[in-house]
């Protein structure tokens, strides 16, 4: 199925018609022939697929009550998702069910019945730093820890982009984990940055994006930052 756009005429297109799938290969529309995909699901994404099934029962024994709450939440979200072509749209209250709750499994919590309500703000304040102090590599992210609400999880991904050579896709971001903010104003990333990337070289770019969740699994709106790998 496809999505369209339209402006005075067609604006663009996305996905699949009749055999054609419509694209953008850099600034220009493009389209193609339908073949299957040769891309297989990432351990992440087969993990987040296998979730789906267990919140089926759930959300089966939910009252009517609960159905309305969880479908207005689709109605009214505190999230907004946008598609390739920059349009916002609508998820479902089962769809709304199962986002909340997948995030609350992988975060090793249980599933909520109930509708979540209200809207999570992320901090004005998020750097990120990669520095060498004599050869020991370290990467972390700075924050002001009363910007944050306690209890609240951070959601780090993360992705490197080498200035000569070869260039990781900027959206080729990796979950670097789920992690409790501290007093400390900061979290250390080394170990899952450079299980994924490998120990970057001076003057690689890293970036990250981060999002605070709170218990009941709604998410604030991404917060980015980059830097450039220096020597300490």
């Amino acid at each position: 199925m496809a999505i369209v756009k339209y402006g005075t005429n067609i604006a663009g297109i996305r996905r699949t018609i009749g055999g054609v799938t419509f694209g953008k290969s850099g600034s220009t529309p493009s389209c193609r022939v339908w073949r299957p995909s040769t891309m297989r699901f990432s351990p992440a994404q087969t993990q987040a697929q296998s979730r789906i099934p267990n919140l089926v029962a759930p959300w089966n024994s939910l009252t009517a009550q609960q159905r309305i709450d969880w479908n207005s939440l689709g109605a009214s979200p505190p999230e907004t998702d946008v598609n390739s072509l920059g349009q916002t749209y609508l998820l479902s209250g089962w769809q709304w069910f199962v986002r909340c709750n997948s995030r609350l499994l992988a975060s090793g919590l249980p599933v909520q019945m109930t509708a979540p309500a209200g809207i999570v703000t992320n901090p004005a304040t998020l750097s990120l730093f990669g520095t060498y102090y004599g050869s020991s590599f370290y990467a972390w992210i700075y924050y002001v820890s009363s910007q944050w609400t306690a209890g609240y999880k951070q959601i780090i991904y993360a992705t490197g982009n080498r200035l000569h050579g070869n260039t990781k896709p900027r959206s080729n971001f990796f979950l670097m984990g789920t992690f409790t903010w501290t007093v400390a104003n900061t979290t250390l990333i080394t170990t899952p940055y450079t299980a994924q990337f490998g120990i970057p070289p001076i003057g690689d770019s890293m970036f990250c994006k981060v999002y605070q969740q709170a218990p009941t699994g709604i998410r604030s709106a991404i917060r980015t930052a980059q830097c450039i790998v220096v020597q300490g």
